[in-house]
């Protein structure tokens, strides 16, 4: 295979200004100070990895885990010394707590009855006022953690080991659905992540991993296990509970076994606390009917209405709304596709939640590996906006900015939400699955290097039924097909000069169910029909399908020309034959 060197230049340079950001973000000196840095900090790290992603060289499977896991691994090494949250100062002085026998769900942190415990990590967390919202299991391995290492740091290696938990199982279910690979660097080097995990040591990492592990194990019917690890997900972190309907609607056939996996989970560390387990419940509840930040439309219906209450129950209304979509999709879709559902509950909940810190992107950004949308992708770029917080503490003595900033910060993902589901209520057209597989080649004055062209493509397509070349050239120019080794494909002349038209006869004159266009300039790797055939039975509404382009040599020009035509069919959905189109027969009849 050859080298791209322009490639690989590009990809290593994005990587080095990661690192580099990263470097600087750890020379500050505590999480309130640079927040102007850090949203330019966190602005560079979102183009790094949109970089990343579309110059990744071309690797073996086994190459490209490797290298994603290796870049990923240095870059969150240089953000080790970067300063953790202020939620981390509370993980570490609950768990302090309960190692000397105080149930942290008896009294809030700022009580008398727990003056004795006040220490620098007291002094230092934030809420002391509210009672604590994190369950017994979170509670328990925080105390697990500090007595480990009585350090903020065991927190960051924990939410890192989360972090790669969470890629391990995205890895699975890429190999599993014939997902690119290269679509892990959404989460591995995404800014979001970064910030959440490598930087602010938030423990939603271990909730989402777990999560994961739940949905894989629904995913392959494994019922118990996928119980297990929801209750495990749920313990903590309670929003893990969002998923419970799909759970219920995809196993309620099942042994009652699977569910008393999952009541085990949720009542055995809840056993510790149970005489003040209310408090948590109340605490939690607390917190979500009485914080407000960063909703968009919280802040909207609060400017018309000035009223707290009504604006939250508009959201809650239109949560309900939106929550009613998936679940009733995905209680009549007899595939029960269980991620797009997930990945749904969470979109909804993200819109609708009076709070979204940075970190609650977390949540979502993991389905983006494998049900890429533009809009959150984006707005994962526009969160760094959420560091202008911390200078309104600095320089006005509050934390937090002001509701004008909030609602401009959400209008592109606004927009480019609305594009994304503009075909929502559209009549959707039942489609067959995949079949035979024709490919058509249209060719004009080719000579040698369409013959090797040909040649090779044999080679990679054992699984096409024909090769149609369709070829405008003059008649003392066209290929001489029989002088090739060739099986499989066949030659067309006499067409009209033009892509266009040289395409449209090949399709005529094709006999497969799924066609693919391809030119002469460009050259799938090997074994690229099978991901495609899968991709259309899992997919049977999709028309079209875009494998991508290569050029078959290299240059910084044609390696620029490779990363905008990718991105236009990324963020636009747009795409043409130079791109290896893939379009059902039914489609174009």
């Amino acid at each position: 295979m050859k080298v791209n060197y322009y490639r690989w230049g590009v990809w290593l340079l994005s990587l080095a200004v990661m690192i580099a950001v990263g470097y600087s973000w750890s020379q500050l000196q505590s999480i309130q100070e640079g927040g102007r840095e850090r949203v330019l900090y966190h602005a560079i790290s979102w183009v790094g990895m949109m970089s990343l992603l579309f110059t990744f060289p071309r690797l073996s499977l086994k190459q490209s885990i490797i290298l994603i896991f290796a870049a990923a691994a240095l870059l969150r090494l240089a953000y080790w010394e970067a300063p953790v949250s202020d939620d981390v100062h509370r993980y570490l002085w609950e768990g302090k707590l309960l190692l000397k026998g105080q149930n942290p769900y008896e009294f809030t942190a700022d009580h008398e009855a727990l003056s004795a415990y006040r220490d620098a990590d007291w002094e230092l967390m934030n809420h002391k006022d509210n009672m604590t919202a994190y369950p017994p299991g979170m509670q328990l391995l925080m105390s697990l953690a500090g007595k480990t290492w009585d350090h903020l740091y065991v927190f960051k290696l924990l939410s890192l080991i989360g972090d790669f938990w969470v890629l391990g199982i995205l890895t699975l279910f890429c190999i599993d659905l014939g997902r690119p690979v290269r679509w892990l660097i959404l989460w591995a080097f995404n800014p979001i992540i970064l910030a959440s995990f490598a930087v602010e040591a938030h423990i939603d990492s271990l909730m989402v991993g777990a999560l994961l592990t739940a949905l894989w194990f629904l995913h392959q019917q494994k019922c118990k296990s996928a119980w297990l690890f929801l209750g495990l997900a749920i313990q903590i972190k309670v929003m893990a509970c969002l998923l419970l309907p799909l759970f219920i609607i995809r196993t309620w056939k099942h042994k009652f076994q699977s569910w008393l996996v999952f009541l085990l989970v949720l009542i055995a560390p809840s056993l510790f606390f149970l005489e003040h387990l209310e408090n948590f419940v109340l605490g939690f509840i607390h917190f979500g009917s009485t914080a407000t930040f960063n909703n968009p439309l919280y802040e909207i219906f609060f400017l018309l209405t000035e009223d707290n209450n009504y604006s939250k129950k508009v959201l809650i209304g239109i949560f309900l709304v939106l929550l009613a979509f998936p679940l009733v999709r995905f209680l009549m879709d007899s595939k029960n596709r269980v991620l797009i559902a997930a990945f749904s509950i969470f979109q909804a909940f993200l819109i609708c939640v009076p709070v979204v810190h940075f970190w609650y992107l977390s949540w979502l950004v993991c389905y983006l590996v494998l049900i890429p949308r533009s809009s959150w992708l984006l707005h994962c770029g526009f969160m760094g906006c959420y560091f202008l917080a911390w200078e309104g503490l600095v320089e006005q003595g509050q934390w937090g900015y002001g509701p004008w900033l909030v609602i401009w910060s959400w209008v592109p993902f606004t927009m480019l939400f609305l594009w994304e589901n503009r075909q929502v209520f559209k009549k959707r057209t039942a489609r067959v699955k995949g079949g035979t597989f024709s490919i058509v080649v249209p060719v004009y004055q080719g000579g040698e290097r369409a013959a090797q062209f040909l040649q090779k493509l044999e080679k990679v397509s054992p699984e096409a039924s024909e090769i149609i070349v369709v070829d405008a050239s003059p008649e003392n120019e066209r290929l001489e097909i029989e002088t090739l080794d060739l099986s499989k494909t066949r030659l067309v002349i006499g067409s009209e000069r033009g892509r266009g038209q040289q395409i449209a006869e090949g399709i005529e004159k094709s006999m497969g169910e799924l066609i693919a266009i391809l030119h002469s300039d460009t050259l799938p790797l090997a074994q690229w029909i099978p991901p495609i055939q899968k991709a259309t039975d899992k997919n049977p509404l999709a028309s079209a399908f875009v494998l991508g382009q290569r050029f078959d040599r290299s240059s910084l020009g044609l390696l620029m020309i490779e990363i905008l035509n990718e991105f236009r069919v990324f963020s636009e959905d747009l795409a043409f034959g130079d791109q290896t189109m893939i379009v059902r027969r039914s489609t174009l009849e």
